[in-house]
């Protein structure tokens, strides 16, 4: 609970930045950077700081897929965009719930906060992003299901095993 709370007060001290222009104009073209400012300020700054945690850390050749898997993680949320009390509600529901929170994904914003890896797997597919790497989009889709694993050609699956690793540490950490 200490890092959603470090993670709160980054996000509301993110909100009198400005998100890094030159890091999205370097990574995304014009059709992505579209899609990804359709995030609210706050997860788009959280999704910057993912994507730079990342490529820190990725290997020399993945470095560009891993930023862009860190900028596209929680597109799902640009769906429905959620104010900073809704957000602080639902942590804590969630905190309290676990999955019985799932009861009341008749509401927008809890379906937005539970199923936003979902939604953005959909929306990236939707929009051709990621196409000739689909295992990425399978990563946005389940980064948040901690016994997931992909079951398949074994390059592929370190790929996605050592991006998924990568983004469950850079997402928890920002």
């Amino acid at each position: 609970m200490l890092g959603r709370v470090k993670q709160f007060l980054i996000s509301i001290s993110g909100t009198f930045k400005r998100l890094d222009e030159d890091y999205l104009v370097e990574h995304l073209d014009k059709s992505q950077l579209t899609l990804f400012l359709k995030l609210s300020k706050i997860d788009a700054q959280h999704s910057i700081r993912v994507a730079k945690a990342m490529e820190k850390d990725a290997p020399e050749d993945l470095k560009h897929l891993y930023a862009g898997i860190g900028l596209f993680h929680d597109i799902g949320k640009c769906r429905r965009p959620l104010s900073i009390a809704e957000k602080v509600a639902i942590v804590l529901a969630h905190a309290m719930l676990k999955e019985k929170l799932k009861r009341f994904l008749k509401f927008k914003a809890v379906e937005t906060y539970m199923e936003h890896g979902r939604i953005g797997a959909e929306i990236l597919e939707g929009r051709g992003i990621f196409y000739d790497v689909p295992w990425v989009r399978e990563v946005v889709r389940y980064h948040h299901d901690m016994y997931y694993s992909y079951l398949g050609e074994s390059d592929t699956e370190s790929l996605f095993n050592g991006a998924m690793n990568s983004l469950r540490l850079a997402d928890n950490e920002n």
